[in-house]
């Protein structure tokens, strides 16, 4: 999650378009890789969506790439499984450490995460870090002034897939 966070910070897509990535969907032949979701918010009106993916968010995303084309970039159960592993490694209690090898996924798990799993799993950690609760929109707006600030309203617009700088 710590990861989809950072992409979309640098990236400024919507959470919908993040969670559906795949490998498929990105092309890397250029020096700033572009990013078309399978589906998007405008497609019913004849648009399409394109979100550049540059350097920074390059370097975080390529490990995540390696993986076969058809699947989601961010899957829940190797967070889940990485989760579990670093407890039990962690874990003193040679007891506890022996009932967390056993782990098994939960059935309700899926192989990508939803808006709705996304929102929530950055609402629990925000809980647990004593933070006040945000949800993954702000990350887009954090983004869309952060582009404004340094570039303008124009450049903000276009990657941020906006038709007209009244919406940016």
């Amino acid at each position: 999650v710590r990861t989809m966070i950072e992409i979309q910070l640098l990236t400024g897509m919507r959470p919908g378009e993040l969670v559906i990535m795949r490998p498929r969907d990105i092309d890397k032949s250029k020096p700033i890789w572009l990013y078309q979701p399978s589906s998007h918010k405008t497609e019913h009106h004849g648009l399409s969506r394109e979100i550049f993916i540059g350097p920074k968010a390059q370097a975080i995303l390529a490990p995540f790439l390696l993986r076969n084309a058809e699947s989601f970039v961010f899957d829940p159960r190797e967070a889940m499984l990485t989760h579990q592993r670093t407890r039990r490694e962690q874990s003193k209690d040679p007891k506890v450490r022996a009932s967390r090898k056993r782990f098994r996924i939960p059935r309700r798990i899926g192989c990508r995460y939803t808006r709705n799993s996304y929102h929530t799993a950055i609402y629990r950690a925000c809980r647990l870090s004593e933070i006040p609760a945000w949800g993954p929109n702000r990350l887009r707006h954090n983004a869309a002034t952060s582009l404004r600030e340094q570039f303008g309203i124009e450049v903000a617009r276009v990657i941020l897939g906006h038709t007209s700088a009244a919406m940016t």
